[in-house]
Parts: C-alpha cells; structure tokens; sequence
C-alpha cells in the first residue's frame, strides 16, 4: 500500500487492519491527522511501516509492538506524545526505529535492548528524560544513535563502546555530565576500518558539560 506524499487529509481509518496480507505500508508526507489506530498492530506481515511526516497525535499504540515482521518503523516528523512503548523490544527484526521530530516523553526503555538487529535509533528532538540505558551497549549491530536534543540526565555509559561499527553518535542538547568513556574515544581511532565518524555532545557549558577530548564538534 503506497500513498505517499497524496496530500490525503483526515485520519487513518481503523478499516486497515482488515488488510493484513499488507507487506509495506506507505502513508508519509500527507496530512493524516489524529491518532495513530491500534488496528495498525494486526498487519502482523508487513516489513515497513511509514507514517512519518504527517500531523498524528496521541500516544504510539501498544499494538504496534506485534509488528513482529517489522524492519522499519518511521513515525518521526508528527505530534506523538507519551513514552515509546516497552514491548517494541520484541520487534526482533527490526534494523531501522525512526521516532524522532516529536513529543514523546518518558524514558528510554531498556528493553530496545532486546533488539539484537538494530542499525540506526533515532529518538532526537523530543522531550525523553532519564539516562541512556547502559544495557544497549548489547546491540553490537547499532551504527547510528541520534539522541540529541532531548532531557537526558546523568552520565554517558562507556557500555556504548561496545558498538563496534557505530559510526554516528549525537548526544549534544541534553543534560549529560561526567566524562566521555574512553571506550567510546576508542571507537575514533582513524585506523579501524569502521571507525566513530561523528560524536557530539555538550562540551562547553562550564556548568554542565562533558568532559569530551575526542568528540568531533562539541557544543
């Protein structure tokens, strides 16, 4: 189903999850509004879901964590608010999670952890509080992060050294303190063959600030 940028106004109808036989879903750039319905979760083959850049609100429906075929998951760019759903640790194949450009709040739920396949996590420019959570140094598959520009607190877990092909990691807008683990510093070592291209983050508050030797650009 692709009806990308048709400029279609009004809700999504709760009639779609009667189209399970659906392997992509494609409804972004339009102006769908209102919330995103829970019979989205009963479309159990598709791959891709894309509702990104729309004007949906409301909270991400729980249903959606039985997307279990899932490989991509874009809601960035609409007015979602609430927390990001625990059970999405159970979208096992998932290699793409875009929620960025929204409201969410909430912390980061340690179970995103469980996504073993993971690639690129994007939750940038929403209201996401807590620390980042020191289990997701287990997704050794993450090659990008993108968490700037939210209400993270506390200190940067050296767990993230462990991504051994990150190669973009963007931690600047937050309230993050303490020091840069050097186990991430290592990851910038031009001589690795997928090395940590870009890493941001606050380094020039005099109050609140990391301590950042290594970063590409501080802030």
């Amino acid at each position: 189903l692709d009806l990308s940028v048709q400029n279609l106004d009004g809700p999504i109808p709760s009639e779609i999850g009667y189209l399970e036989d659906l392997d992509f879903v494609f409804l972004f750039r339009n102006k769908l509004r209102g919330p995103i319905p829970s019979e989205v979760g009963k479309l159990g083959d598709v791959d891709f879901l894309y509702l990104n850049e729309n004007l949906l609100t409301g909270q991400i429906p729980d249903e959606v964590s039985g997307l279990l075929d899932a490989d991509e998951l874009f809601l960035f760019g609409n007015q979602l608010t609430g927390t990001i759903p625990a059970d999405f640790g159970s979208l096992a194949d998932l290699v793409n999670l875009y929620l960025h450009d929204n409201m969410l709040s909430g912390e980061i739920p340690s179970s995103l952890s469980q996504l073993t396949r993971l690639q690129r996590l994007y939750l940038q420019d929403n209201n996401i509080q807590g620390n980042i959570p020191s289990q997701f140094g287990g997704i050794i598959s993450l090659q990008r992060i993108q968490l700037q520009n939210n209400k993270l607190t506390g200190t940067i877990p050296r767990e993230l050294g462990g991504f051994l092909g990150l190669i973009l990691l963007k931690l600047e807008g937050n309230n993050l303190t303490g020091e840069m683990p050097e186990e991430i510093c290592a990851l910038r070592d031009v001589g690795r063959i997928d090395s940590l291209e870009i890493l941001e983050t606050d380094c020039t508050d005099p109050l609140l600030k990391v301590n950042c030797t290594c970063c590409s650009v501080c802030w």
